[in-house]
């Protein structure tokens, strides 16, 4: 937050920053995103406007259930999808999938912050529960559906992630039934 607002975060915002980037960083280990199961792009590409509206593009080498998550220049977290207008997707190998896609119902908004941002895909097995992470309407900043989970969601994804690999026995090792992709991109006036 600008100093030139006259308002200072509140301290309990600074530590729900600092927990959803251990949980992001996490995430990346458990998932490893170099590994390209999953990519991410924007349509409209990586400079973005405020005002305009977004389509994300996921492509995923599995089958799984999905969740795209926007981590803003702030470090808030925004969950794009899935959201109360559109309920939960599964992901078929290889095939494109465009958030919001016709008929969903929403748009995906660019809003302030300014600055580097990014898009993160999770694609889980049929066990990883999205309709759970689905948040009431609010108000959000950076790309928006106008929703606004808990500052608690990305470590929730990872007890999940860790849950079904301790049950497969695997640790911290890479599953064949979670992926990972993100794409950053740049918002401006």
């Amino acid at each position: 937050m600008p100093i030139s607002d006259g308002i200072l975060p509140k301290s309990t915002d600074r530590i729900n920053r600092a927990l959803a980037a251990g949980a992001y960083s996490e995430i990346k280990r458990y998932l490893n995103p170099n590994d390209k199961k999953v990519s991410v792009s924007l349509t409209e590409g990586k400079q973005l406007k405020i005002g305009s509206t977004v389509t994300v593009q996921i492509r995923s080498k599995i089958k799984g259930n999905l969740v795209v998550l926007d981590i803003n220049s702030d470090g808030d977290v925004v969950q794009l999808f899935p959201n109360v207008f559109s309920g939960p997707k599964a992901v078929i190998s290889r095939k494109v999938v465009e958030i919001p896609g016709e008929n969903y119902g929403f748009k995906i908004r660019v809003k302030k912050p300014l600055g580097e941002s990014r898009v993160l895909a999770i694609v889980g097995p049929p066990s990883f529960n999205t309709a759970a992470f689905i948040a009431e309407p609010g108000t959000t900043r950076g790309l928006a559906v106008e929703e606004s989970p808990p500052s608690y969601f990305l470590a929730h994804i990872v007890s999940q992630i860790k849950s079904e690999l301790s049950n497969k026995g695997l640790g911290i090792k890479p599953s064949t039934d979670w992926a990972m992709g993100e794409f950053g991109y740049v918002v401006t006036e």
